[in-house]
C-alpha cells in the first residue's frame, strides 16, 4: 500500500516536471536523467527503483531527441519525421 502511494507519488511529479521542462536543452535533460538514476540508486523500494530508472531512460531519450532537432535545424536537413526543422 505504501509503495503504491510512493509510486503514484513519483508519477505526479514526473508529470509536473515534463509540463515545466518542455524546452530543456540535451544537456539538461541528460542532467535530469542522472539526477534520477541517483535517486533510484537510494530507493529500497524495487518498483520505485524500477520506475525512477523508467525516468532516467526517459529523460535520455528526450536528450537524444533534442540534439537530433538542434542538428537537423541548424544544417536545414529533414528529421526523421519528415519534417523539415
Amino acid at each position: 500500500m505504501i509503495a503504491q502511494r510512493n509510486l503514484a507519488n513519483v508519477r505526479r511529479l514526473a508529470r509536473e516536471a515534463i509540463a515545466v521542462d518542455a524546452y530543456l536543452s540535451p544537456e539538461a535533460c541528460r542532467m535530469k536523467a542522472l539526477d534520477c538514476m541517483i535517486k533510484a540508486d537510494a530507493l529500497d523500494d524495487p518498483v520505485q527503483r524500477a520506475a525512477m530508472l523508467q525516468y532516467a531512460e526517459w529523460w535520455d531519450r528526450l536528450a537524444q531527441y533534442r540534439e537530433r532537432v538542434a542538428l537537423d535545424r541548424n544544417s536545414g536537413t529533414e528529421s526523421q519525421s519528415g519534417t523539415v526543422a
